[in-house]
C-alpha cells in the first residue's frame, strides 16, 4: 500500500487556493471519516476516529476522484470564459466544418464565427419579436383591466335594472289598485245616481 503521507503528494503545499479547495472537498465528500492535515512540507490524510482503520481502496478512490475534480477545475479556469459543449450531430458535420475552416483548420473558431454571425443577423428579428411580445402583453393587460371595469359597470347596471324592475312592479301594482278603487267609486256613483233618479220619479226627492 502507498504510504498515507504520500497519497496527496500531488498537492502543492504553497498553493493556498488548492489547499482551501482540498479542505472543502474533504468536507463535502469525506465528512466524518477523513480530514486533511496541513504540514509544512505536505498534506496528509487523518482520521476523525482513530479506531476507524484506513481502507486502501477507500482512500485511493477518494484521492482519484479528488485529483480528477481538481484537474477539471484547473481546466475550466484556463478556458478564460469558454465552456466545453457536447452535441450529437450527423457524421458529415465534421467534414463540413473542416471545409469551412479551410487551411487553418480552426474548427472551433469557425463554428463560433458561424454562430456569432447568425446570431448577429437574427438579433434584430429577435429584438423585434421581443418588443412585439411586450406590446401584446401590455395590450392584454389593458384589455383585462378594461374587462374588469366593464364587468363592474355591468354589475352596477344590473343592480340598477333590478331596482327599476322592482320599482316598476310596485307602480304597476299601485296602478292596478287605483284602477280598482276607481271602478269601485264609479260603481258607487252609478248606484247613487240610480237611487236618486228613482226617488225623483217617485216624488220622494227630499
Amino acid at each position: 500500500m502507498k504510504k498515507i503521507s504520500d497519497i496527496l503528494n500531488w498537492v502543492d503545499i504553497k498553493d493556498a487556493e488548492q489547499i482551501e479547495w482540498i479542505k472543502e472537498y474533504f468536507k463535502k465528500h469525506a465528512a466524518g471519516r477523513y480530514y486533511p492535515q496541513i504540514k509544512e512540507s505536505n498534506v496528509q490524510i487523518e482520521r476523525y476516529n482513530s479506531s476507524y482503520p484506513f481502507v486502501e481502496s477507500d482512500l485511493q478512490l477518494l484521492n482519484n476522484r479528488m485529483r480528477s475534480a481538481w484537474r477539471q477545475k484547473q481546466f475550466r479556469s484556463k478556458q478564460n470564459g469558454k465552456k466545453t459543449y457536447s452535441f450529437v450531430m450527423s457524421v458529415n458535420i465534421e467534414q463540413h466544418l473542416k471545409a469551412l475552416a479551410g487551411s487553418k483548420g480552426e474548427i472551433r473558431q469557425t463554428l463560433e464565427q458561424l454562430i456569432n454571425e447568425r446570431f448577429k443577423g437574427e438579433t434584430p428579428i429577435i429584438m423585434e419579436l421581443k418588443n412585439k411580445y411586450k406590446e401584446l402583453q401590455a395590450k392584454a393587460t389593458k384589455i383585462a383591466t378594461e374587462n374588469l371595469t366593464i364587468k363592474d359597470i355591468n354589475h352596477s347596471l344590473n343592480q340598477a335594472c333590478r331596482y327599476k324592475d322592482d320599482e316598476l312592479s310596485r307602480l304597476q301594482k299601485e296602478i292596478k289598485r287605483l284602477q280598482q278603487d276607481k271602478a269601485n267609486l264609479l260603481n258607487e256613483l252609478k248606484q247613487l245616481k240610480e237611487k236618486h233618479n228613482n226617488q225623483f220619479r217617485n216624488g220622494n226627492l227630499e
